[in-house]
């Protein structure tokens, strides 16, 4: 490579027939594959702890092909603490009915000859095609069962699941999908429906059921030049409420320019690879932000700089630094082609300035190490220390992480990961600080999914605190009911309906002998938003109602909130969505007036510079990377400061306070201190919500279980018990409640945007799981920090446009009601999370056009113009894609990580052909829990090309975090990948070239 890097091949071929291969990736990590005469397989990878960590596959000739076409048989993945993944597969095929079956038998065990017999108690899928009605039904180890019909032509034309209305898809002469659709019972429908244009054949609009529509142009290349919100199908012409982004390209496929609806060009260009060198926002004030980055010779970034310019010489070109406001730079250093095996080329250090106000002294380092071969966690990272934070280690059994400790001022917290689940999944997680230990134990069933008496039980050392059951809907899987342990008797109802949509939600408890109850019902649009939502409060057997009605505007942005009939709230935006005017009525019907807030103006940025609230009036500056810098009322104002990483440091309060954060080497925030002292300190998991919280001297003040499918804890122990936290459906947690009194420790409501406007006490979390700060006003969410009061963000996306919306600060594009971002750089639909709608993941991605589509450009820029248009579906957010500045942890893996590949899997498919682990009908089959890895995409391409990437480099068959069992790849908008295991979403990074950044798989917590 231009760096120095080599991959280094040695093949050898025995008289027997034997060949094997050696590969010796640039990472240093050596990987032998040996294929046998017989077509067996067998592969020694790079992690050895008790015992050398290798797979090996036997191979059967397929009953429709014959020894030609061979599959895998019998599997075997043996891990570095001999723990053995097994799996037997069996094909029978019936010629003259073309029927097919095949069965597929996991389980797990330890020791040799573990794989040579199934236990009683493996897992059994079955996948069969009836050849008469061409329909292929999958049967998963509980028995649930999904079909899928193809036409002739073996396209997708109906998908059937229990309970659930049918999901139909129709295609036109050419083999491109026209219509996808769900009926219910009642006749209620949701679809969406695509038009091409008649000469390029390319997709020029996307439609609803209730008539709202996006239309498209596109060059002669197929990429979207212009993407309109609001085309009135009928006239064939912009509605009234019409917004238009508009993208540039140049001749080699990069996107140079976007202007998103009402704002000047944001420009980008690119180095002489096709490589992002700096992203330049439209002038504001007579100044320019741009974002650079350097590249070294293996395309690696190797800074990032970002400043503030201004027009100095009159030239028109903003290329002088405005004056006293100093660069952020980034700088990246990776290891030589020298360096110890499992080092080599990847990150090294990364250094940053913590204090914009004074770059140069401020400067932080993060430095990470990795295992080297023939240790359990080869290619894994070892350390990461920084001189900013708290130094973190982690110990691996092979691709499983088993512990990683957070060294804290107070001393270290461990948490431990024990794996015992189907398909290894978590069944156990401990923390430990000082002599404290909370364990949480999780039980699955067959199908992976946590269920059963004790699904989830919290303890402290010995004592039990909760235990939390869970049901589930036989047919389906999808959460049905839970009951937590205690004499409050605590327990929830889910109800979704045909159409994959959450229906209710209702909690029961006691409290003294008296029902108390907290329900929620909904009702939907016909483009799938939630419409009503009608909240029942009981208090000691009496019931209060309060009904909630939402109408949003063309581009699917909240506009107005009823309650029981009276306005609550209302926008104003301009045509990018940023607010203009609004008034809220925190009692609905009660007598508190309305209060009003106008005249909100915005630079070309879309940053907010100022609002009048009554007769007073608000304004905001920022700092050099577009970030909120200080918050003005009268002669009160509040100050925020943030280090080059984007990640919030230090807020000023106008009352002369002074909150201070401190994060890990991988950026989650670990430390809370107010006038210097630290009152609060969190323990991680794997994702963005914290799963235990520690006092300022170190000690677990309470310990979190996640176990109901949302981002928000279901459960917390504590020395005096366990509390059961009831949330909403965006995960904000209404009411607290003791799980042995059933007294209320926390009662808050929220506006739309999560305003608190009444609450009893203090709430630790909001919407998404976000971390609530009760001194700042702030909801920390991942990458970024939220202000309910303004409904957006302090800070542009990290990820950029890549994340989705053409409003770099707009939360969710304006519509919190359907959406939330747990991490802060993109939206996820609720339905994902509650729903097991057919549609869902098409909801997501209204350029699906199957194989049959005509080859346009899927890159960054044709994924921004679809994803703005995609608000006339309510979907305004997509897949988690772009370049994430700031973001430590898309640094790692630079090489052999970053496709999202678990350990069967990925090791099982390198043992098998590529073509055959990739199902022919890729565009709308599900996943589940199948033997196979199934795609929902409408780039094939996209997905051949990770998958080819994971395959050729040894490292890349096991990510850092990874678990087995079954995955499936959903596209966003654009055909970008979004991982989904289970109900749990994995985070695919891709960077604004189109190559896949880092993948990061989130643990059961």
């Amino acid at each position: 490579s231009g760096e120095g890097a080599t991959t280094t091949y040695t093949n050898i071929r025995a008289e027997d027939g034997t060949r094997s291969q050696t590969v010796a990736s640039e990472t240093g990590l050596s990987t032998t594959v040996t294929r046998a005469a017989d077509d067996s397989v067998s592969m020694t990878l790079p992690y050895v702890g008790a015992t050398q960590a290798r797979t090996a596959t036997t191979v059967a000739p397929d009953p429709r092909y014959g020894a030609d076409a061979p599959f895998a048989d019998t599997q075997e993945v043996v891990l570095p603490d001999d723990t053995r993944l097994c799996r037997t597969t069996a094909r029978a095929f019936d010629a003259s009915s073309r029927d097919f079956t095949e069965t597929t038998t996991s389980w797990e065990a330890a020791g040799d000859g573990a794989c040579a017999s199934a236990p009683a108690d493996a897992r059994t899928a079955v996948a069969s095609y009836d050849g008469v009605t061409r329909t292929w039904t999958m049967t998963s180890p509980e028995g649930r069962q999904r079909s899928v019909v193809l036409d002739t032509r073996g396209r997708t034309v109906e998908q059937r699941s229990p309970g659930m209305a049918s999901g139909h898809y129709s295609y036109d002469a050419a083999g491109r999908p026209l219509r996808a659709w769900q009926t219910d019972s009642s006749g209620e429908t949701r679809e969406l429906a695509l038009t091409y244009d008649a000469g390029s054949g390319y997709l020029r609009t996307v439609s609803d059921g209730s008539g709202a529509a996006s239309r498209f142009t596109r060059d002669a290349f197929g990429r979207t030049e212009t993407a309109t919100v609001g085309w009135d199908l009928a006239g064939d012409a912009p509605g009234p409420d019409a917004t238009v982004t508009s993208l540039r390209w140049d001749l080699t496929g990069n996107l140079t320019g976007l202007t998103p609806p009402g704002t000047p060009e944001h420009r980008m260009r690119y180095g002489v690879r096709g490589d992002l060198t700096a992203h330049d926002t439209p002038p504001a004030d007579g100044e320019q932000q741009r974002t650079a980055w350097t590249r070294d010779g293996d395309d690696r970034g190797s800074q990032t700089r970002v400043g503030r310019y201004e027009d100095g010489d009159g030239d028109g070109v903003y290329d002088d630094l405005l004056p006293g406001v100093a660069e952020m730079p980034i700088t990246s250093n990776y290891y030589p082609a020298t360096a110890p095996p499992g080092s080599r080329g990847r990150l090294r250090s990364l250094t940053f300035p913590t204090d914009p106000d004074d770059v140069s002294a401020s400067l932080a380092t993060v430095d990470v190490t990795y295992y080297g071969q023939g240790t359990p966690g080869a290619g894994q990272v070892a350390t990461l220390n920084s001189t900013d934070g708290p130094n973190l280690s982690y110990a691996w059994n092979g691709p499983l992480l088993t512990r990683e400790t957070t060294l804290h001022s107070t001393g270290p917290v461990h948490v431990d990961y024990t794996y015992g689940g189907p398909g290894l999944a978590v069944s156990a997680v401990d923390v430990s600080a000082g002599a404290d230990t909370y364990t949480t134990e999780y039980s699955h069933d067959g199908d992976g999914l946590l269920s059963g008496v004790g699904a989830a039980r919290v303890l402290r050392g010995a004592t039990e605190l909760a235990s939390l059951d869970v049901v589930r809907d036989p047919a389906t899987g999808a959460l049905d009911t839970t009951h937590l342990s205690g004499d409050a008797d605590v327990r929830s109802d889910i109800d979704v309906d045909e159409l994959g949509q959450l229906e209710k939600l209702e909690y029961t408890w006691l409290r003294g002998g008296q029902p108390q109850g907290l329900r929620f019902d909904y009702v939907y649009s016909l483009a799938g938003r939630i419409s009503q939502v009608t909240e029942t409060r009981t208090v000691d057997g009496v019931a209060s109602v309060k009904v909630l009605d939402y109408a949003y505007d063309a581009a699917g942005r909240l506009e107005t909130v009823t309650w029981d009939g009276v306005l609550a709230e209302s926008y104003v935006y301009d045509d990018n969505g940023n607010r203009l005017a609004w008034t809220l009525d925190d009692d609905g019907p009660g007598p508190q007036p309305p209060v009003t807030r106008s005249a909100g103006t915005y630079d070309a940025q879309d940053r907010l510079l100022s609002y009048i609230d009554g007769g007073d009036t608000i304004t905001f500056a920022y700092d050099q990377a577009g970030r909120l810098r200080s918050r003005t009322e009268g002669s009160a104002t509040t100050g925020y400061r943030y280090d080059a990483l984007g990640r919030l440091r230090r807020v000023e309060l106008s009352d002369a306070r002074v909150v201070t954060y401190e994060y890990d080497a991988q950026g989650r925030r670990v430390v809370r201190a107010i006038d210097g002292v630290v009152d609060t300190r969190w323990v991680y998991g794997g994702g963005t919500a914290p799963i235990a919280e520690l006092d300022g001297a170190g000690a677990v003040r309470r310990r979190y279980a996640f176990a109901a499918g949302l981002f928000t804890p279901t459960v917390a122990g504590h020395a005096s018990g366990a509390t059961r936290y009831l949330v909403d459906h965006l995960g904000r947690p209404r009411v607290a409640v003791d799980a042995a009194l059933g007294t209320v420790e926390m009662e808050v409501a929220t506006d739309s945007f999560g305003r608190v406007t009444s609450g009893s006490a203090v709430a630790r979390f909001g919407m998404g799981g976000g971390v609530w700060d009760p001194d700042t006003g702030l909801l920390h969410l991942g990458a970024r920090d939220y202000t309910p009061e303004l409904g957006r963000w302090l800070a542009p996306d990290p990820a950029g446009f890549g994340g989705g919306q053409a409003n770099l600060y707009a939360y969710v594009g304006s519509n919190p009601i359907s959406y939330v971002d747990p991490s802060g750089e993109v939206g996820v639909v609720v339905v994902i999370v509650f729903g097991v709608g057919i549609l869902a993941s098409i909801a997501l991605n209204p350029n699906s056009a199957g194989d049959a589509s005509p080859p346009g450009d899927q890159g960054y820029g044709d994924m921004v113009g679809e994803m703005v248009a995609g608000g006339a579906l309510g979907a305004a957010c997509g897949a988690i894609v772009g370049k994430v500045i700031g973001r430590l942890a898309s640094r790692f893996g630079n090489r052999g990580s970053g496709v999202l590949l678990d350990a069967s899997e990925a090791a099982f498919a390198a043992a098998d052909d590529v073509a055959s682990w990739i199902p022919k009908n890729k565009h709308l089959l599900g996943g589940g829990s199948q033997s196979k890895a199934r795609f929902v995409t409408s780039s094939v391409g996209e997905v051949r090309r990770i998958v080819q990437q994971a395959l050729r480099s040894p490292d890349a068959l096991f990510l850092p975090n990874g678990l087995p069992g079954t995955f499936r790849i959903v596209a966003g908008m654009g055909g970008r990948v979004v991982g989904v295991k289970g109900q749990q979403l994995v985070r695919v990074i891709v960077g604004l070239d189109g190559k896949v950044i880092n993948a990061f798989p989130v643990h059961v917590r």
